[in-house]
């Protein structure tokens, strides 16, 4: 696969056009909350699901950890809880998220 990088003035400009708008969109706005929030919980269930299959108790703190490394979405924690906000740490993982869970 040939790197295009260079067409792009930027990271952010890159991940906008492989998995669509998702810099400079707030998510204090209520409908890209609610977005955010629906595929959250989609994730999250997939995460239970899989740790009650293999026997495991579900774990916040765990899911935390398999969700970056699944599908490289850092949450933020606000008080021990999954914050509004959350950042892109491996591009061809989260567009995998995006694709499975939107």
């Amino acid at each position: 696969m040939a790197n295009n990088n260079h067409l792009y003035q930027d990271r952010q400009a890159r991940l906008d056009t492989l998995i669509g708008q998702v810099t400079g969109i707030s998510v204090n706005v209520s409908e890209n909350r609610y977005e955010h929030w629906l595929t959250l919980t989609k994730a999250k269930a997939e995460f239970d699901n899989d740790r009650v299959a293999q026997g495991h108790q579900v774990d916040i703190d765990v899911f935390y950890e398999w969700i970056e490394l699944t599908y490289g979405v850092r949450l933020q924690r606000v008080d021990g809880m999954i914050g509004p906000e959350f950042s892109i740490v491996d591009e061809q993982k989260y567009l995998i998220y995006k694709l499975k869970f939107d």
